[in-house]
């Protein structure tokens, strides 16, 4: 990941890029959404195979999969944390689109 990101004691995200570069509106976006799923798992029961994510970015609802041995049931994308950073920049990840296979 090009950002290091973390919380101030306030809880407001602070982020900055690894490579010395200014923070761009799309890195400042980043930082909020992996805060924010940071929480969400702490804050889950047990152990965490997926999470489902409305994803502005990519226009549709795709799965976050944390156990490779995770299935969907509702016909939608699978991704993994590695993917991520493809992910970023990509529109359309629904199923015959092509990009999450």
């Amino acid at each position: 990941m090009l950002l290091e990101i973390s919380r101030d004691a306030a809880g407001r995200v602070l982020a900055r890029r690894k490579d010395g570069a200014p923070l761009s509106d799309e890195d400042r976006r980043e930082a909020r959404f992996t805060a924010e799923l940071e929480d969400k798992l702490a804050e889950a029961p047990g152990r965490v195979a997926a999470v489902l994510i409305a994803s502005e970015v990519l226009g549709c609802d795709v799965w976050l999969a944390f156990d490779k041995s995770f299935q969907s049931d509702n016909g939608l994308a699978v991704y993994y944390p590695e993917e991520l950073p493809v992910l970023r920049t990509r529109r359309g990840a629904y199923p015959g689109s092509g990009l999450h296979k």
